[in-house]
């Protein structure tokens, strides 16, 4: 199945221009005590073995790194081929998660990470935000999404929850929070555009080429962008 996920993610990124160029992948996924049914249900598993497929693609070490969040940051390793089975049943063995939701402080960890790598400003980096509601740090998301735009890191958010019928994304009356992802999908005042959100009212509910066209999209064009902008270095 894993080996099947990850064929048909390269075709997605096959159609991104330069998109198939090699990244370092990132998961930061909520942890928040509203996600605890999707980690029950198996969702999450299902949600972090595509994510996983779609690393394989770009990440040659065969893994992708994961920084869990609720109102605090919590570095959890890397999810591989020979884990990637069982990783909800040790995320919910832990006793320091279910808090509240703040950004903030997971993207300072990962832009940390980020430039601890020795390929950091040649190698892109791709993260994969995974939440089902809103922050309660709002201003400082907004700082670091900005100031990571002069820095070779593209946000893929993605928010997981009930939508109102007929509602796009990036309208004011999206729900519980996913409305500010919207918002930093376009924010202005960046260096280069470095996010792109899309919403699932379930992390299922689409067919795999579909999930993985959403998580291509603006990837091929951020790369072009970054390197035009010297962003991203040759």
């Amino acid at each position: 199945k894993l080996v099947s996920l990850a064929k048909a993610a390269g075709v997605s990124l096959a159609k991104q221009k330069g998109a198939d160029r090699p990244a370092k992948v990132w998961l930061i996924l909520d942890v928040s005590g509203s996600m605890m049914g999707l980690f029950k249900s198996g969702a999450v598993d299902r949600l972090v073995q595509r994510a996983l497929a779609y690393g394989l693609n770009l990440d040659d070490d065969g893994e992708i790194g994961v920084i869990l969040f609720d109102n605090e940051p919590i570095p959890f390793g890397s999810v591989n081929a020979a884990n990637y089975r069982s990783f909800s049943q040790e995320v919910m063995k832990r006793r320091d998660i279910w808090g509240t939701t703040d950004y903030g402080k997971a993207m300072a960890v990962l832009r940390k990470e980020a430039a601890a790598e020795a390929g950091f400003g040649r190698t892109p980096v791709y993260v994969i935000f995974v939440t089902d509601g809103g922050t309660n740090d709002r201003k400082l998301a907004e700082k670091h999404i900005k100031e990571a735009s002069s820095e070779a890191i593209f946000w893929k958010f993605m928010a997981i929850g009930p939508m109102p019928k007929g509602v796009k994304p990036g309208r004011r009356s999206l729900p519980r929070g996913f409305d500010f992802l919207a918002y930093l999908d376009d924010m202005p005042g960046r260096t280069i555009d470095n996010a792109d959100f899309f919403a699932l009212e379930d992390p299922d509910s689409p067919s795999d080429e579909e999930f993985f066209d959403l998580m291509a999209t603006e990837y091929g064009g951020w790369l072009e962008a970054a390197a035009k902008a010297g962003v991203l270095k040759s």
